[in-house]
């Protein structure tokens, strides 16, 4: 089994790469927390690059798209997931991209018809998932997917507003960098986590279920 480091869109200390194969740069839950060309250099020099991308603004989409192309055709990344449905159609010109489905899209592609579904991953050669719930792991390995199981905290919610700097805008002062806030409620039975954009459970466990081709960790900091 693989194992990578969340590392968010800064280039973590080489001490954090110990007992890591593989780099998981950005962000699933935020458009703004991407590194940049150079920033991927440097993490290509030290282990193969997945590039994580969230939902994304119009504008977002487009330098997203542009990023990814860019980053490709240098040779900085081999895989990117997606959680965005529009970001597929530019991905599918990308020849040898390897693509997983994010968190927030596999919720969608699990419900849907699995014929259809099925002949929709072959379409635009999505050959992975991302996630960090076992039920949903049965049901994505069942699609034919292979799967990287995320800890040690389990996806909850995500917004496009963003709470720490209180705006949707698409360019932000990175004010949440390192922070996680822990949230609690007298109705809920476990504490929340907020991570830039999303909020997450301590849920998932670090050791992962049967049949997990990927094991991503996120980094301290991160």
């Amino acid at each position: 089994m693989e194992k990578a480091l969340l590392s968010g869109r800064l280039a973590p200390p080489p001490a954090a790469l110990k007992g890591f194969t593989r780099l998981v740069a950005g962000s699933e839950y935020c458009q703004n927390k991407l590194p940049d060309l150079k920033t991927l250099a440097a993490l290509r020099r030290r282990a193969p690059v997945t590039l994580a991308t969230s939902i994304l603004t119009d504008e977002g989409l487009a330098a997203v798209s542009a990023l990814i192309s860019a980053a490709f055709r240098r040779d900085l990344i081999d895989e990117v997931i997606v959680n965005d449905w529009g970001l597929l159609q530019p991905l599918k010109k990308l020849t040898g991209l390897a693509l997983s489905a994010g968190r927030l899209l596999c919720v969608e592609l699990s419900v849907a018809e699995p014929g259809w579904t099925k002949k929709f991953l072959l379409e635009y050669g999505i050959t992975s998932a991302e996630t960090d719930d076992k039920k949903m792991a049965e049901r994505l390995k069942a699609l034919g997917l292979e799967i990287s199981w995320h800890a040690p905290h389990a996806f909850k919610a995500v917004t496009t507003y963003c709470p720490f700097e209180k705006h949707f805008k698409a360019k932000c002062g990175f004010s949440c960098e390192g922070r996680a806030l822990k949230l609690k409620n007298p109705h809920l039975k476990k504490p929340l986590l907020l991570v830039e954009k999303v909020y997450l459970t301590p849920d998932a466990s670090v050791k992962p279920p049967a049949g997990i081709s990927r094991l991503v960790v996120r980094g301290k900091g991160f």
